[in-house]
């Protein structure tokens, strides 16, 4: 099993493309964990994620969050690879986003989609819930 659950703050707004008919949104997510070292000091450590939702999802986190916003994401942990400019072969860990909760109000009070919004995460125009599609590949 995959599954991958973080809780952080958006590190950048979500930035929209359009995959053959699809949409995608990447985004990243910062997440800081805090320990005591052993001169006695608190050291916090943020480690950054990039995030990936598709369709609806998408849609409905680049309408609704912003950076800085917290939120809860969970999903599949992918591995892109790829040569860069140097030659070099390059290995990103990315999360496929499933799921996701806002855990922060948006500004005017209340938070997240309405719950006809909500209905349509994850399914695209035809009503096809593309979560459950591993055949895009990426």
């Amino acid at each position: 099993m995959n599954v991958i659950h973080l809780i952080g703050n958006i590190g950048r707004k979500i930035e929209l493309k359009t995959v053959g008919s699809t949409i995608v949104g990447k985004f990243s997510l910062a997440t800081s964990s805090t320990y005591t070292n052993k001169a006695g000091e608190k050291v916090t450590e943020t480690q950054w994620h990039d995030i990936e939702a598709w369709g609806k999802t998408a849609e409905v986190l680049e309408r609704f969050t912003d950076k800085g916003h917290k939120l809860q994401v969970s999903g599949e942990l992918r591995y892109d690879k790829y040569t860069n400019n140097a030659g070099t072969e390059v290995t990103r860990a990315k999360v496929r986003l499933t799921e996701f909760t806002f855990l922060q109000p948006r500004e005017g009070g209340t938070s997240g989609p309405t719950n006809a919004e909500k209905s349509q995460v994850g399914k695209d125009e035809d009503n096809y819930d593309w979560t459950q599609d591993d055949a895009l590949g990426f």
